[in-house]
């Protein structure tokens, strides 16, 4: 090593803590360390790249050689595109329930095209519909005849007045089926 532990270096820090103070380096390590750092710097800074005869290296000034292409400019056209890849999602959606049940018969509107409110978009089988109407019908009229033989027995005492009311809920019952599957 270049300095024994004997030597000691004077130092003056800048820092903020140590400002205009002088410090003694004691430790070896740290004075040779620093020693070797000033050596090797010096070495690399001495060792440049070799010069050429009158002490030039046959580049310009300013380092390195660039190659270059040049081309003379032209008015093209440039097509600009982009591909991307995504989801799309319709900004409006509707859900179509039918209101009573069938097999649908036809369809009335095209996948896509737009439609309004009102527009007739399926056409249901209206054979079921029909018979079950039917059924509705004779249902209520049954009933209506036997509201009436009941008018007549509660007259008498014949019956209790409970199924009397359960006969004229009955009626009741089918006379609005009957209303709602008319309309």
């Amino acid at each position: 090593m270049f300095f024994s532990k004997r030597y000691s270096l004077l130092c003056h820090c800048e820092s903020r803590r140590w400002r205009g103070k002088a410090i003694l380096i004691r430790d070896c390590r740290v004075a040779s360390l620093l020693a070797m750092t000033f050596i090797v710097s010096f070495f690399l800074i001495g060792c440049g790249k070799p010069k050429g005869a009158g002490g030039h290296t046959g580049m310009p000034p300013g380092g390195f050689i660039i190659n270059v292409v040049a081309a003379k400019a032209a008015v093209e056209f440039i097509e600009e595109k982009i591909a991307l890849v995504g989801t799309l999602v319709a900004n409006e959606s509707v859900e179509i329930k039918s209101e009573i049940d069938g097999v649908v018969e036809d369809i009335n509107c095209d996948e896509g095209r737009p439609v309004k409110a009102g527009d007739i978009l399926f056409r249901i089988d209206e054979n079921k519909l029909r018979h079950t109407l039917e059924e509705a019908r004779s249902a209520l009229n049954l009933a209506e005849t036997t509201a009436k033989r009941y008018e007549t027995l509660i007259k008498s005492r014949a019956v209790s007045q409970q199924e009397y009311d359960e006969i004229n809920a009955g009626l009741a019952s089918n006379r609005a089926k009957v209303q709602l599957m008319e309309e």
